[in-house]
């Protein structure tokens, strides 16, 4: 048996095989079976988008089944109390205790819409879930590695032919019988962009292990049918390129994109070749990308087609700062329930359908105040920071796999994040649901790490963690 790691989040009691002290069998098999079943609704999510969101009966769907059973988990789930020692989960729940003061008071007045606003925080209870059972059964997090390695298969063989038949299909598809507005197939190019930059992010990784060459031609092709058609998405897919060249400056995989994408724009340059994307006015055209690109920091560009969504948003932005840092709503905010388009003047349809100014972020500040605004921050960034150490540490350590699923975590975390910054991404389940996931996921590793460090690779000796700091520094 190797030493355990000296981290501040070493469990406070032993594992035997895959059921931790005082977890019968039938427990662990609730325990698996509930992320099983998580990880097949986050594949739900990613390749049917908000079609899937309405699997169930009103007002129980997907989502809040899960969260139901996930609560039955933890009743028979012993001592997974402990993730509450953590800062993370410590900053969580006051996160959430302040939007629950936000949220109760306007349920007489608002209703079921005040549930529905609620979700910005309430799908936060399924990463508590997820942390406390891989706590209780570590080998979880392996499964869940695994599954992933499946995920990423589907969803890059799929995609292309439910996108496309999504767009020229949407009104010939079948749609749930209590939603008779919303096909069962319904995406998004930007959401799709985020589980690609994840993908790109999981391969550079090296959590994944060994990946076979050819699934690069899927993913390029992929990445060029929906850049062109979403400059939120093209930005979280660039930004994942960025940061694993950040942490594996030489990675084949960001590399051979930058070197295909750079060679592919060059021939559309030259040529002029120009044609369109299905379900968009915009053309893959050298262009267009160029456009897209420079319309997201300034004026330029093509003014009705690409600045017109950008100075909506940051009218509205502009006008919740105004009302929150520098107006009466700086402590509390508007809560949840109102319907802040129609609030702020920003209607952009007569059903009012659209509720949220296209950011999480000023999503929360709006509805919670400067308060809970700041700790919406803190939440996310001492998260970064254990997802930072865990890395740190792992590679010290010589641990490449924990090394890896510490770097994955976090691009896809910040591929969420980019997104949510120009739409209601994690407002609803296809991009709420993951982005707490991959939190309560982060926060599980965080703390296993410290008692099986060679829960992923058993037969690698492990380095002096001090020693092997110091080298990687001097390096």
């Amino acid at each position: 048996m190797s030493r355990t790691l000296n981290s501040p989040y070493q469990l406070p009691y032993r594992s035997r095989g895959t059921v931790v002290d005082g977890q019968p069998p039938t427990v662990a098999m609730l325990t698996r079976g509930w992320t099983v079943a998580l990880c097949y609704a986050l594949l739900g999510y990613a390749v049917m988008g908000r079609g899937f969101a309405y699997l169930g009966l009103p007002p129980i769907f997907a989502a809040e089944l899960l969260i139901l059973t996930g609560v039955g988990c933890l009743l028979v789930c012993g001592r997974w109390w402990v993730i509450f020692r953590m800062p993370q989960m410590i900053a969580l729940m006051v996160l959430c205790g302040w939007c629950a003061l936000r949220t109760f008071p306007f349920i007489g007045q608002y209703g079921i819409d005040a549930f529905r606003d609620a979700i910005l925080w309430a799908y936060s209870m399924i990463g508590v879930v997820l942390a406390a059972v891989i706590v209780c059964q570590p080998k979880l997090l392996v499964m869940i590695v695994d599954c992933y390695k499946r995920f990423y298969k589907i969803f890059l063989i799929s995609v292309p032919f439910l996108w496309i038949g999504f767009q020229f299909l949407k009104d010939a598809m079948p749609h749930w019988p209590w939603a008779s507005d919303i096909p069962i197939v319904y995406l998004k190019a930007g959401d799709l962009q985020v589980h690609l930059g994840g993908i790109l992010g999981f391969w550079a990784s090296e959590a994944a292990g060994v990946i076979a060459l050819s699934w690069f031609l899927p993913l390029f092709l992929n990445a060029a049918m929906l850049g062109p058609v979403n400059r939120g998405g093209m930005m979280a897919f660039m930004a994942s390129i960025a940061v694993s060249m950040i942490f594996k400056p030489f990675n084949r995989w960001a590399w051979g994109f930058i070197v295909v994408a750079v060679t592919g724009m060059m021939f559309l340059l030259v040529t002029g070749i120009s044609f369109k994307i299905p379900g968009s006015d915009r053309p893959i055209s050298a262009d267009q990308l160029i456009e897209n690109f420079v319309s997201v920091g300034t004026t330029k560009g093509n003014l009705e087609e690409l600045q017109g969504t950008k100075q909506w948003r940051l009218d509205f932005w502009n006008a919740i700062i105004q009302d929150t840092v520098h107006g009466p709503y700086f402590w509390k905010g508007k809560g949840f329930g109102i319907n802040l388009v129609s609030e702020y003047g920003f209607n952009i349809d007569a059903e009012e359908t659209v509720r949220a100014p296209h950011n999480g972020h000023m999503t929360m500040l709006a509805r919670t105040g400067v308060p809970g605004f700041v700790l919406w921050v803190i939440v996310h960034l001492t998260w970064v920071a254990g997802m930072i150490d865990g890395y740190i540490r792992s590679r010290a350590a010589k641990r490449r796999t924990w090394a890896g699923l510490f770097m994955w975590l976090l691009i896809y975390w910040l591929m969420i994040v980019i997104n949510c910054s120009f739409d209601p991404y994690i407002e609803g389940p296809m991009g709420g649901v993951w982005l707490w996931s991959i939190y309560g996921a982060g926060i599980g590793a965080m703390w296993v790490r410290g008692s099986q460090p060679d829960l992923f690779e058993p037969d690698e000796p492990e380095a002096d963690e001090d020693d092997a700091l110091t080298e990687m520094a001097v390096s």
